[in-house]
């Protein structure tokens, strides 16, 4: 995660969680999680039914919250979420007004069918919220969650109509008794201004400087993802109704999906004469969001950014990749017979290896090799020779080991580092050998890819034994 870095100091998520754990643990997420050619469990983040069962995950394990998050609708990440939440914490930890003990009140604009942010503020700090909704089945299901958690004493969901952002009616009759004053508005508004501009976030700027897609899978009804005038207008709206209210709320916040919209808010804001303004940065994964927080009432000195040396990680290097030439392509009829050759070859060399991906056109393999076996292979032989052995009598006598693997065994489901910190000896190299077949006009062409991921060799090692593949396929 590129940007955790920069999280929120108190975060939980800085630590990004152990996908291993969460599946050994958890039916629901356990049927997404995979083992990567490393034994890394990962999740798809572009199928967004994984995305919503790490959610649900996330919430139960750390939260003890049980959320049902509707197929249909936005699946909130954690991460981001408690990012805002910290940051409110520290704001309100910063006003300096004399009911400084007192229960806090938060009101949480357009709460969506999750009430996510309000489950959390009252689930995490003891919080008294109230999550608006327009929609008529978010509504449903944010009271259901409420109460299936027992949350109802301090989490109401309100009902709201018409164009007000906020009504003077739900200030006055929610809490029994009334709080003498809100410490806080919050809000997620809808980021775009219409289905199109949805679509323009997934193009390209320019023919010379591509977009990348997104990393997670996109979530999100009509009516969650898009307002009329997009976020800004909307916000905008907030600041004006923000006058109003005045006097019953603190502190009115809001968070934004784009950089470009937050010199214009708070241009908006300098334009009303609105002189009590904070900004900050949620940082989580890949993405980037911008909170806004002003108030007509309270200084407003909160800073919360981290201000933690950053350490700038190398990107990965590529894989190894070989193709095969026509001729030695078409010496295999079959993608198995590509792969029994391949497996030939790794028990020439004494190479233990294990399968930890299979498909139709794709096999792949970890890899370990705890000497070097693939140099000065023909001077090898003619000792061999002289000595009336083979080859493969050889690696015969040392033997090999193949497992294939399944889903939730403890011995494929950890990092090589760690195995190998169990053995006497330290894997000269430990690679991902990935072999795949992939259909072209003049036929199908087989491709070998090596990963390296650890061991005393060095990246080097991961060469010379692609370099004797070649030479012997």
């Amino acid at each position: 995660m590129a940007l955790n870095r920069k999280m929120h100091p108190r975060n939980k998520y800085k630590t990004p969680p152990s996908f291993k754990e969460l599946a050994l643990k958890n039916e629901e997420f356990r049927q997404f999680a995979k083992i990567d050619i490393s034994g890394k469990v990962l999740i798809d983040f572009k199928n967004a039914d994984a995305l919503r069962a790490l959610t649900r995950v996330l919430l139960k394990e750390d939260w003890g919250l049980d959320v049902v998050l509707p197929s249909e609708y936005l699946v909130p990440t954690l991460p981001l979420r408690l990012n805002y939440i910290l940051w409110l914490e520290d704001l309100v930890a910063a006003l300096e007004v004399d009911d400084s003990g007192s229960p806090v009140y938060g009101i949480d604009i357009g709460t969506g069918a999750s009430c996510v942010y309000p489950l959390l503020a009252a689930k995490k700090n003891g919080w008294h919220m109230i999550g608006t909704e327009k929609n008529e089945v978010c509504f449903d299901h944010a009271t259901q969650n409420v109460l299936r958690n027992n949350l109802e004493s301090l989490v109401k969901v309100k009902k709201v109509d018409g164009e007000a952002i906020i009504q003077d009616s739900i200030l006055e009759n929610t809490f029994d008794p009334k709080p003498p004053c809100f410490h806080f508005t919050m809000c997620n508004p809808p980021f775009y201004a219409s289905e199109e501009d949805v679509e323009k976030t997934n193009k390209s700027r320019s023919m010379s400087s591509p977009r990348p897609p997104p990393n997670n899978a996109r979530t999100g009804s009509a009516n969650e993802i898009v307002v009329e005038g997009g976020e800004v207008a909307f916000v905008f709206k907030m600041i004006d109704d923000s006058f109003k209210l005045k006097d019953n709320i603190r502190i009115f916040t809001t968070m934004v999906g784009h950089k470009s919209s937050v010199p214009k808010i708070l241009q908006y804001l300098k334009s009303k004469n609105i002189k009590e303004v904070a900004s900050s940065e949620f940082c989580q994964g890949k993405v980037t969001r911008w909170g806004l927080a002003w108030s007509h009432s309270v200084h407003l000195t909160c800073e919360s950014l981290s201000t933690e040396p950053v350490n700038v990680k190398q990107k990965p290097k590529p894989p190894l990749l070989y193709k095969l030439p026509k001729p030695k392509n078409d010496l295999f009829n079959t993608f198995d017979s590509f792969v029994s050759k391949v497996k030939v070859l790794m028990d020439k060399l004494n190479l233990q290896y294990k399968c930890v991906i299979k498909d139709v056109k794709s096999v792949g393999f970890q890899v370990s090799a705890l000497s070097n076996t693939w140099s000065n292979q023909r001077r090898k032989r003619r000792d061999q020779l002289r000595q009336g052995t083979t080859t493969d009598e050889a690696a015969g006598n040392q033997g090999c080991s193949e497992t294939c693997n399944i889903k939730g065994k403890e011995e494929t489901d950890e990092p090589p580092s760690k195995r190998a910190k169990k053995g006497d000896v330290v894997p000269l190299a430990v690679v991902g050998l990935i072999l795949r077949e992939e259909d072209a006009e003049d036929g199908s062409t087989k491709i070998l890819e090596i990963n390296w991921l650890q061991g005393s060799g060095g990246r080097e090692s991961s060469h010379q034994i692609l370099q004797y593949m070649k030479n012997n396929i």
